[in-house]
């Protein structure tokens, strides 16, 4: 949000008013227009901070923040996710999975999502993580999996390939059968904004975003202070360095998919999809 053309009325007001007083008064105006610009930002970013504070009250679960860019306040806007919703159609989906000791898939033409960033696609959608074993049936019992890809074959090969849709289906359903058995991403997109942001497992590799992303991306990592506009993002090419700080492009929870993607699993993944419920009953 621009401030310059508020800042250019209020001088103007202020030279308007002060014109009858004759010189002096002109003077005292340009004096205090130029020492106003500051509390003016400083009032204004106030004003604005209280305003976003409430519109997020009111559009909860999504929320409004701003932030300064520059010498000017941002608006950052995340809209409440219409999958999450209990009474969405996805979450709808699952209450129709029949109940018994089985992994839930349902399988969809496509999945929209208005809030997706531009450019990309959701392929796979989980009802909880880890999923509610034994017990179908919920708004969380399930996995929506898109089969909108599948007839595309021309680009398959030896090699898992995202423009090969039977490599994309069966790669997603491998994925979102994981999160049902326990397993999380190792590494979330932003890449160290929290300690949430990895996995509990000790033998899965991270992907610290300001480690692992170019350097004139790290400025903008959300693990960094002063972050301005969209958080950079870890995706396949800064995590497939092949080092535990710096690694996990090419195993199957990886939160991208990319051509990287080899389906690895560590021990440590494979136990505890193991020790699931619905692989060794109780």
């Amino acid at each position: 949000m621009e401030l310059t053309p508020y800042l250019t009325d209020l001088r103007s007001q202020l030279a308007a008013a002060a014109e009858p007083g004759g010189p002096e008064a002109r003077d005292l105006a340009d004096r205090l227009a130029a020492t106003l610009e500051s509390t003016f930002r400083l009032a204004m970013l106030d004003a604005l901070s209280a305003a976003t504070a409430e519109i997020t009250q009111e559009l909860a679960p999504g929320s409004v923040e701003v932030r300064l860019r520059g010498r000017d306040p941002e608006f950052v806007v995340q809209l409440p996710a219409p999958a999450a919703e209990p009474c969405s159609e996805y979450r709808q989906l699952f209450t129709l999975a029949r109940p018994g000791n089985a992994v839930a898939l349902f399988f969809v033409d496509q999945i929209a999502e208005a809030n997706a960033p531009s450019g990309t696609r959701l392929v796979g959608y989980d009802g909880a993580i880890p999923g509610v074993s034994t017990f179908n049936g919920t708004i969380a019992g399930g996995a929506i999996v898109s089969t909108g890809d599948l007839r595309k074959k021309d680009a398959c090969g030896s090699t898992f390939n995202t423009s090969c849709g039977p490599d994309v289906v069966g790669e997603t359903v491998a994925h979102e059968v994981g999160h049902a058995l326990g397993l999380f991403h190792p590494t979330e997109s932003q890449g160290g904004a929290s300690g949430e942001d990895f996995d509990p497992l000790t033998d899965t590799p991270q992907c610290l975003c300001s480690l692992c992303v170019s350097a004139s991306a790290r400025a903008n990592c959300a693990d960094q202070s002063n972050v301005q506009g969209q958080a950079t993002e870890v995706d396949g090419a800064s995590c497939a360095q092949g080092t535990q700080a710096c690694g996990g492009a090419d195993y199957l929870m990886f939160w991208q998919l990319t051509n990287l993607s080899r389906g690895n699993l560590s021990p440590q993944e494979g136990q505890v999809m193991r020790l699931n419920p619905l692989v060794r009953p109780l």
